[in-house]
Formats: structure tokens, C-alpha cells, sequence
């Protein structure tokens, strides 16, 4: 009868160190599960310089929707290489908070060479897109657009295909560029080595 009431207690005691491992084990899992859920939906860790350029933490890879580049890109596109001489300050105005300073100046300069001979000759002109492709894909990235550019003056039209490199650095939002992008660089690309022509 003793023994029979040791074993019991040895049972008994035994199903409760079994009972408070098996609380502890489902509590850590799911801290664990809490820890690995929450590290997977953290976005990444992005440090701003006063240079307004951005610069990602090692621990973390800092990555861009390509969707959202190639939107950006298409906005961009529609106003820097569609216009004729009535619209094209206005358009320019428009998309300055996303022009670095060498793609503004060059379209400014451009204009203020050719302003009287636009004028005079009814000057306009379209790029209609064909491909848009991201050839680097990192800050800063580079967009290919290949398309055709149709340039009119006193009604004749003169088209061919071109090819543009568009360099988009990544840099900090403002109210005036929420999309936190910006054109650094515009080129005609020239060779066939898949490079930069300056």
C-alpha cells in the first residue's frame, strides 16, 4: 500500500515537471514565432546623409519595385521627350523636383539655343515608347527606353529609332518628390556594348 502511494506521487510529480516543460516549450515557440514573423515584415533599414543620397545598411538589402521604376520612368519620359515650343518650360517646371541638376540644365540650355528656330519652324517632338528595360539594378539604376522620336517642323516629320539611358538615383522623399526619385543622368546610348554614351 506504501509503495503504491510512493509510485502515485512519483507519477503525479512527474506529470507536472512534464505539464510546466511543455508551457515553457509552447512559450518560447512562440516567442520565437513572434521574433521570426515580425524580423520577415521589417522593411529595410534606409540612413539618409545631408547629401539627400541614401545609403542602406549592410545587415539589410534596400530594393526598389521595378513596377515604380518603370512608372516613374514613363512620367519622366512623357515630359522630357514629348514637346514643342508653347509647352515645354511649362513641362519642364513640372518635373524639376525630379531632375538632378545636368539633365536640367541640358534641356534648359537646349531650349534657350534653339528657342527662336522653334519658334520660327513650328518645331515639336514625340517619343513613342517601344521597350523599357532596367539594366542596373541597383542605386543608381539605369532604364534603357528604345523607342522612336518623331520630330516635326513646318508640318514635314522626320522619325527614327533611338535608344535613351536613364540614370535614377534613389534619394530622399520630399513634399515636392514624394516618389523619393531622381533623374541624375539622360544619354543617347550610341554603341552597341550596352555602355553609356556621353
Amino acid at each position: 500500500m506504501s509503495e503504491l502511494a510512493f509510485n502515485r506521487v512519483i507519477l503525479e510529480k512527474n506529470n507536472q515537471v512534464l505539464a510546466i516543460l511543455s508551457i515553457v516549450s509552447l512559450s518560447l515557440n512562440l516567442v520565437l514565432g513572434i521574433i521570426l514573423t515580425s524580423a520577415v515584415q521589417k522593411p529595410p533599414l534606409i540612413v539618409y546623409e545631408d547629401t539627400e543620397h541614401m545609403s542602406a545598411l549592410r545587415l539589410k538589402k534596400y530594393k526598389i519595385e521595378e513596377d515604380i521604376l518603370r512608372d516613374f520612368t514613363t512620367m519622366i519620359v512623357s515630359q522630357y521627350l514629348n514637346f514643342n515650343y508653347v509647352s515645354i518650360t511649362n513641362q519642364i517646371d513640372g518635373i524639376s523636383p525630379y531632375l538632378a541638376a545636368r539633365p536640367l540644365d541640358a534641356i534648359l540650355e537646349s531650349y534657350k539655343r534653339n528657342q527662336s528656330k522653334m519658334e520660327k519652324e513650328n518645331i515639336s517632338q514625340e517619343f513613342i515608347v517601344g521597350e523599357m528595360k532596367i539594366t542596373k539594378k541597383k542605386n543608381p539604376f539605369w532604364i534603357e527606353v528604345q523607342g522612336v522620336r518623331v520630330i516635326s517642323a513646318d508640318g514635314n516629320k522626320k522619325s527614327d529609332e533611338i535608344t535613351y539611358i536613364f540614370e535614377i538615383e534613389k534619394v530622399k522623399p520630399t513634399q515636392l518628390n514624394p516618389y523619393g526619385l531622381r533623374i541624375s543622368d539622360v544619354v543617347e546610348k550610341k554603341d552597341q556594348n550596352g555602355g553609356k554614351k556621353k
